[in-house]
């Protein structure tokens, strides 16, 4: 991507001559738009005034440049000077699409593939997998990043999808054939994961998890024999004080057959947020588990849904949406965005649109974005508020 400015001094005096979209504050850069308040739907999928999905809206989009599109001057606090957004890795396949689990010992992130096929029967058991792999984050000597697959698709580890970090360790989330049970009925298809207090003892903490029907409308998995309580969510993150859970409800897109409405902008595309209610001290953790409760919509995505969630130091909340990233603060109000897949824009029938994204982590000294067939690097000011 483009380089930024160069960082100056940000007063009315020495205001940065740059590409600047109605600028609504000083503190302008080349790498920052400013779009006025009423362009709110930056959309890059919406319903259009004949009720019919388009990618066409009344936001434009920046070049290549000018990947950080901010709604408020707070923004500017989350990306701060020389902020950037750089691809370091690509693939042939939807390679980056899930987890994201940051391991500060090795300095690696960890992550999983969108679904794979194969009619390969002799050596595959099952027609679907996922691919576990792991990227360094310390620059080989010619400046690039390396990534490699650590389990191919196989029967070892069959559709891994979400995970974090548990007792130093990376947990997963597998949504594949062979799951344990609840209340003897089969898991719907695990999908994500998330670990209440991490920052105590490992009996002291609680794992929490999400199970979708995914495996069901994907075809490698039964029919559904839990209840859902969203339609469907997928993930889950707890605030850095562990007094709130934000979860994401991904029923933008519907997988029913024969439904005349399937991403048409009028289903679900929240994220929740609920009040963590933790055991009275000293209570059996079998008879008292923590508990959420007192649930309320945080924010709604104008573009698609939210999917994969993290949040800052400052309380800032991200989700990985169809153009990007968006950041709302820990009121609920959008702060601004990173759009991703600028330099690729692609022309439709109904307008152009660029790249989305399915997950994030938070590194030091920014953050990874999964985006299928790429992954994106942004280096900005904000610090993940759970980064181990």
């Amino acid at each position: 991507m483009g380089s930024p400015c160069k960082p100056r001094a940000r007063d009315a005096q020495h205001e940065l001559k740059c590409s600047v979209v109605s600028s609504l504050f000083t503190r302008s850069h080349q790498w920052l738009v400013l779009p006025r308040p009423s362009y709110s739907l930056w959309s890059t999928v919406y319903v259009n005034a004949s009720g019919n999905v388009t990618t066409s809206g009344p936001f434009t989009y920046p070049n290549a440049s000018t990947p950080f599109v901010a709604s408020v001057s707070d923004f500017y606090d989350v990306v701060g000077d020389g902020a950037s957004l750089e691809v370091v890795a690509r693939a042939e396949y939807a390679a980056f699409h899930e987890a994201g689990v940051y391991i500060s010992s090795t300095n690696e992130v960890y992550f999983t593939s969108n679904k794979l096929n194969t009619t390969n029967a002799t050596e595959y058991r099952f027609p679907s997998y996922g691919q576990f792999s792991k990227i360094s984050l310390t620059p080989s000597p010619n400046g690039t990043y390396e990534w490699s697959t650590l389990l191919p698709p196989s029967d070892q580890l069959v559709m891994p999808n979400g995970g974090t970090v548990y007792n130093g360790q990376v947990l997963m989330a597998a949504q594949g054939y062979g799951l344990d049970v609840a209340s003897s009925l089969g898991f719907n298809s695990i999908n994500d994961v998330a670990v209440l207090f991490a920052n105590r003892a490992v009996d002291e903490q609680w794992v929490f998890f999400t199970d979708p029907p995914y495996g069901y409308f994907q075809g490698f998995k039964p029919y559904p024999s839990l209840p859902l309580r969203y339609t469907p969510s997928t993930h889950r993150q707890f605030s850095e004080d562990y007094k709130t859970c934000y979860i994401s409800d991904t029923g933008f897109i519907s997988a029913v057959a024969g439904d005349p409405h399937p991403a048409d902008g009028r289903r679900p595309g929240t994220i929740y947020a609920y009040d963590v209610v933790a055991p009275p001290e000293g209570a059996d953790p079998k008879l008292v588990p923590p508990t959420l409760t007192n649930r309320r919509v945080f924010a709604f995505a104008d573009s698609g849904m939210p999917d994969g969630i993290k949040v800052d130091t400052a309380g800032n909340v991200y989700a990985g949406c169809f153009d990007g990233v968006h950041v709302w603060n820990k009121h609920g109000a959008l702060l601004g965005k990173i759009l991703l897949g600028l330099d690729e824009l692609t022309e439709t029938s109904d307008g152009v649109t660029g790249k989305g994204c399915s997950n994030l982590v938070f590194v030091p000294g920014g953050l990874l974005m999964f985006s299928e067939d790429r992954m994106y690097l942004a280096k900005i000011k904000a610090k993940g508020a759970l980064l181990a």
